[in-house]
């Protein structure tokens, strides 16, 4: 039930209406989300399905061998309300991608597609310190893992904010980027497609100071808001097909970084995140259930289900223990999943002729590999990928490959 529904029963109940700014005529919500971030640790977001990404997971976007230091993802109080909570995403650097480091958090699970997601932004133009200005891109995004290069199931809709427009839509001013992801290639700036990879809106906007940014999704059409502003409109061939997970970003355009003897230090700011399942809700409407959750005393709403069937994961086939080689502890490692002496969080590594079946026969395949000059497994072997022939044996983790 959503939070304006909520404070209405409630309301009903004490026949006061406590100012939720809801009537009756509220669209109906299938399932809500809802985070006020209202953490002191890290520990506590993690409890609730966020991952903060750390130094084991280097590399794009912006720095090819990109730095992301969990640390620059702070839980803080909101130094312009009183009681109020926020998370602030850091970003620094030197002018180069090798002294820099930069900021993420996100939802572990990619179980959000259709509906409208919001978010309230502290968007900054200037460092906190240091000088020169560098090319921080502030992000508010959706996304599914793409599963290999030109992926036809990928999905990917995004808010990009550069203060300094070192990506030329703007003609040098600050600039805001709406970007709608078919699919993206494995080398991004090649296309996959006859038609663009990505629907792009790329507009002159000072955005410095908070904002309300809105993405609606439904009815093969993807609409990015500003407070209450449309900004932007896309579909077609780019209309998300797979379920998403929602992130936040601040990170550095690498290529157009100046070196500097100085640090610079940027933040972006994040007061709540929204998702209404099904649904398209006005800006009005969302600040409106925002309000109602937050006059309820609900800092944390999560009412959206997983999808039956979880993304699959990049895996190594051959490596059961997952321990990124293949040698004679694999095997064994298969043999005590077999017979009942343990788990695997990637039941595919184990799967050594790719037949769809785990059984002894895969133990005795890897063992004919290592020791008697057999067959190597099929692929994904020797490299991290995707199973090429998806089957019902899966993998949702393979710590190697992440």
């Amino acid at each position: 039930m959503a939070c304006g529904r909520d404070l209405l029963l409630t309301a009903a109940l004490i026949s006061t209406c406590m100012g939720c700014g809801l009537g009756g005529g509220e669209p109906d919500i299938e399932a809500e989300f809802f985070d006020d971030f209202d953490y002191r640790t890290h520990a506590e977001a993690e409890a609730r399905g966020w991952w903060i990404r750390g130094e084991t997971h280097p590399g794009g976007p912006g720095c090819e061998e990109g730095r992301w230091d969990p640390a620059l993802v702070e839980f803080a109080s909101d130094p312009d309300l009183q009681g109020n909570r926020i998370v602030r995403l850091h970003a620094w650097t030197k002018g180069t991608c090798e002294d820099g480091a930069q900021s993420q958090i996100g939802t572990v699970a990619e179980k959000f597609r259709e509906g409208t997601y919001a978010a309230r932004i502290r968007f900054t133009d200037a460092p906190l310190f240091g000088a020169p200005a560098q090319p921080t891109v502030q992000a508010f995004f959706t996304y599914s893992h793409l599963r290999s290069p030109c992926d036809p199931l990928y999905s990917e809709c995004d808010f990009e904010y550069l203060p300094v427009d070192t990506w030329n839509g703007c003609g040098g001013v600050p600039c805001l980027y709406l970007s709608t992801w078919e699919t993206v290639g494995e080398i991004p700036w090649i296309p996959c497609l006859s038609i663009p990879d990505d629907m792009s809106t790329a507009r002159p906007e000072n955005l410095a100071g908070w904002r309300i940014c809105s993405l609606r999704v439904l009815e093969g059409r993807v609409e990015y808001f500003v407070d209450d502003r449309l900004v932007a409109s896309h579909g077609g061939d780019h209309y998300p097909d797979s379920p998403m997970a929602i992130l936040f970003q601040h990170w550095f355009d690498g290529i157009n970084l100046t070196p500097s003897a100085d640090v610079q230090e940027y933040v972006m700011d994040i007061d709540w995140v929204y998702f209404a399942q099904g649904v398209l809700l006005s800006p009005s409407d969302v600040r409106a259930n925002v309000s109602s959750c937050r006059a309820l005393g609900i800092s944390f709403r999560d009412e959206i289900e997983d999808p039956a069937t979880p993304p699959a994961a990049r895996f190594l086939r051959g490596d059961v223990n997952a321990d990124g080689r293949l040698d004679i502890a694999d095997p064994i490692s298969a043999l005590e999943f077999l017979f009942g002496s343990d788990d695997l969080d990637c039941p595919e590594t184990a799967d050594a002729q790719d037949d769809g079946e785990l059984d002894v026969a895969d133990p005795i395949h890897l063992l004919s590999y290592l020791f008697a000059s057999g067959s190597a497994p099929p692929s994904p072997f020797g490299d991290c990928g995707w199973d090429p022939t998806p089957d019902a044996v899966g993998c949702t983790d393979h710590g190697p490959c992440r």
